[in-house]
């Protein structure tokens, strides 16, 4: 992979390596349809880490890289 995936990386790390994570996340759960409104995107993309984000969508933060690293996978981007 390109970049090491931790609960400590921030969201705007892995978008810019993986833009189609968005996307991904947004068939997770409707709550990160906030991702989506450039406006909170780009104040939270250098602050919101993963850790974060798994646990607005309520997923345990593991569970929810290994999503990640499956979609990343997935589209051969590995």
């Amino acid at each position: 992979m390109k970049l090491e995936i931790l609960p400590t990386t921030v969201i705007g790390d892995v978008l810019r390596y993986y833009p189609f994570v968005q996307n991904f996340l947004l068939t997770l759960s409707p709550l990160y349809s906030r991702m989506t409104n450039p406006v909170v995107f780009k104040t939270m993309k250098n602050i919101a880490t993963l850790q974060m984000i798994s646990r607005v969508g309520g997923f345990e933060v593991n569970h929810f890289i290994r999503l990640i690293k499956q979609e990343i996978i997935d589209k051969g981007e590995e």
